[in-house]
């Protein structure tokens, strides 16, 4: 289970908001991680690439390009885990199966969570066709 509360450790981030965080999805039926930066400002969701996970942004450090924006209060941002291993690259599952799980996730990121309130997120959702 994650803590609900983890301040930043980062020393690239040591003036920047930083807050991890996660939840019990009932959609996805597992425990879902958020990293949150910055304490107010137009809501920005990031989406991990490909099987990688919610802190993939940091490591790549574009949390240190956004910074300007998020310490100016500008730009909140949130950045969720992926389920991607569990849905289109999973190759043992029919397409209809991982079209369903995604529909999953989409659910999930539109969820508030109880103590971040500004957090309601739409996904597109994405149609497959086979």
């Amino acid at each position: 289970m994650l803590k609900q509360t983890q301040l930043f450790y980062f020393k690239k981030l040591n003036s920047m908001q930083r807050e991890l965080f996660g939840w019990h999805s009932p959609a996805l039926g597992k425990e879902m991680p958020i990293a949150m930066y910055g304490h107010y400002g137009f809501a920005l969701l990031l989406v991990p690439t490909a099987a990688a996970d919610y802190l993939e942004y940091e490591r790549f450090q574009l949390m240190d390009m956004l910074k300007p924006w998020i310490e100016a209060g500008k730009v909140k941002v949130y950045s969720v885990n992926s389920i991607n291993t569990e849905s289109w690259m999973n190759n043992e599952m029919e397409g209809a199966h991982k079209a369903i799980r995604q529909n999953q996730f989409r659910l999930f990121a539109a969820i508030h969570h109880p103590k971040h309130k500004s957090l309601l997120v739409v996904l597109p959702l994405v149609h497959c066709t086979a």
